[in-house]
């Protein structure tokens, strides 16, 4: 009997997060941009690319032991769009998480890809991505995660406001790099950077910096403790501009 009960109510919890729980995000294309928007309910998306252009958006499970799908479209099948020029993506509140991956804009003189997050804790995992314009993540506030493998852009930005943050980034080519953490304890970790302009900025906090191998801001750099208990550790030499502070 007990096993019969545990099975139904099993079942039931199972179709309500596949269906009245289930997260929805939307996709839509303007004008040769694509949108994709999310609700203040956590949602998990993978974005990868097809072919140069091209892209594929997945929804991921979670939520409690993962049951909750991130529908796409109201639908958990993938959609693919073609990319003209921008790719913007706002998932709002909630704790959300995007994987985005093997990603090439180059339709346009300048397709720029934005990723905007809300207050809650959200996590992103950008790898081998690369467009013909900027890319930008603001991470809104909370205890957020960015990591970043190999993006190339005119200029690389990732931004967080109020909480903890942690950003790992390795392999980055652009001719601006800029992380600002806000405030809160932060950390980051930066190693193959290669910029003309390197901004560091870690505001109020007890912060951690780690500058690894292959840092180069051969025409400005600036990198900024701002106020706090911060502790730093880079063996960087070659660094021209405004000196570190902290």
């Amino acid at each position: 009997m007990k096993r019969q009960f545990f099975a139904a109510m099993t079942a039931v919890f199972v179709f309500l997060s596949t269906t009245a729980f289930g997260m929805d995000v939307r996709v839509i294309e303007r004008n040769g941009d694509v949108y994709i928007t999310g609700d203040d309910l956590p949602d998990s998306i993978l974005i990868e690319g097809v072919v140069d252009g091209m892209v594929r958006i997945s929804g991921r499970n979670t939520g409690p032991f993962g049951l909750w799908p991130t529908l796409i479209n109201g639908s958990r099948s993938p959609i693919a769009v073609e990319v003209d020029g921008d790719l913007i993506v706002d998932l709002g509140e909630g704790g959300d998480d995007v994987e985005i991956r093997d990603v090439y804009l180059f339709n346009s003189l300048r397709s720029n890809i934005t990723l905007e997050f809300g207050r809650s804790a959200d996590s992103v995992r950008a790898d081998n991505v690369m467009c013909s314009g900027n890319f930008k993540i603001n991470m809104g506030s909370g205890s957020d995660v960015v990591e970043s493998y190999g993006i190339v852009a005119r200029e690389v930005r990732y931004l967080h406001g109020a909480g903890g943050a942690y950003f790992h980034t390795l392999d980055v080519h652009a001719s601006r790099f800029e992380i600002n953490t806000g405030s809160g304890d932060d950390g980051i970790y930066l190693a193959n950077i290669f910029t003309t302009r390197l901004e560091v900025f870690l505001g109020s906090g007890n912060d951690s910096a780690s500058l690894a191998r292959g840092i180069e801001g051969d025409r400005y750099s600036v990198i900024d403790g701002g106020t706090g208990y911060d502790k730093r550790l880079w063996p960087v030499v070659g660094l021209q501009g405004r000196p570190a502070r902290f």
